[in-house]
């Protein structure tokens, strides 16, 4: 095992930055542990969802499963418990513990 840093790799200088190989495309849809409780009721449980740009994708489900409660959590009609969601620029995250008159 080697002491060295990253920047002391052959070939590459401190002042370059670390790339990241699962960086992938850009993401049009990505949710990441969202939640939407209505009550006791749990209408989406941490879902983790990624979709690069110029990805076509179909979101299926049976009644009930929470594909409108998503669609609206990333459009920002509908603010989410917990997580966070967003389509291209549009990002929506948990309300805070003020309230809005």
């Amino acid at each position: 095992m080697s002491d060295a840093s990253p920047a002391d790799s052959p070939g590459r200088r401190a002042s370059e930055p670390e790339h990241n190989v699962e960086q992938g495309p850009p993401l049009a849809i990505e949710t990441s542990r969202l939640s939407k409780h209505y009550g006791h009721v749990r209408a989406i449980e941490d879902l983790d969802l990624r979709v690069p740009m110029g990805v076509v994708a179909g979101f299926v489900g049976p009644n009930g499963s929470g594909k409108t409660t998503t669609i609206r959590m990333l459009l920002g009609l509908v603010r989410p418990s917990s997580g966070t969601a967003g389509c291209s620029a549009n990002r929506s995250t948990p309300r805070s513990g003020t309230s809005v008159a």
